[in-house]
């Protein structure tokens, strides 16, 4: 009898050895080897910085195109990028002088909102920026943003603005880039213009600039004189 209980230990033993060991209890299973995760795709602004006129000439246009790792299948969740302002002025909230529409693969344009938080809460000068959410079509690795800006004269002062965009899905970051505008003084709007005559009836227009240290453009002549007329409305 004693040589049969040496024998059945001495094979339990063997057993434990050879026998490979369990995951504990809610330990995540290890990867697969030879797989790992898609690295995040690309997001390219078509033509660089987006020159934005700060005036009366119109809205502007520029796309982002997102290049996604394989097996993306979305959506792309929405996306508030903030662009910091070097020479922002206190107490000013430029968000709420810039409009912009967006639209999604080709799809209609709708308002995608810029902000400006209250100065008095938020320290420094900046500005918030809407990506909306984003399907990402069937069979495809692409998706596109179509962004308008529009502003006026107010804000040519804000320069150059640039922002990282880092897009999600339900699982993680699918793909990073950059987004930027470049905001220049335009033509000042109408209102903003003055159209003067000198004493021998020649008229004149005064273009602003929208500059504190040059006020105005050089004089362009507009009309050799207003005959009976002396008023204009």
């Amino acid at each position: 009898m004693r040589r049969v209980r040496v024998a059945l230990a001495t094979t339990v033993v063997t057993l434990a050895v050879m026998a490979p060991a369990l995951p504990a209890a809610g330990a995540a299973a290890p990867a697969a080897p030879g797989v790992t995760a898609a690295a995040p795709g690309t997001i390219v602004q078509e033509g660089g910085p987006l020159t934005v006129p700060a005036g009366e000439e119109g809205p502007v246009t520029t796309r982002l195109t997102v290049t996604l790792p394989p097996g993306t299948t979305g959506p792309l969740r929405e996306k508030r990028l903030a662009f910091e302002v070097e020479n922002g002025r206190p107490g000013s909230r430029p968000g709420q002088l810039v409009t912009s529409t967006c639209a999604v693969n080709g799809g209609a344009f709708a308002p995608c909102p810029w902000h400006s938080p209250d100065p008095e809460t938020v320290e420094g000068v900046w500005l918030g920026f809407d990506l909306p959410r984003a399907e990402v079509p069937a069979g495809s690795s692409t998706v596109t943003y179509d962004i308008t800006v529009d502003t006026g004269s107010g804000t040519g002062w804000l320069g150059l603005l640039s922002s990282p965009v880092e897009l999600r899905d339900q699982r993680g970051v699918v793909a990073r880039g950059e987004l930027s505008f470049r905001f220049v003084p335009g033509t000042p709007e109408a209102w903003r213009r003055s159209t003067p005559r000198d004493r021998d009836g020649v008229l004149w227009q005064y273009d602003a600039t929208g500059r504190t240290n040059t006020p105005l453009k050089p004089r362009k002549r507009v009309g050799g004189g207003w005959n009976v007329y002396d008023l204009v409305v």
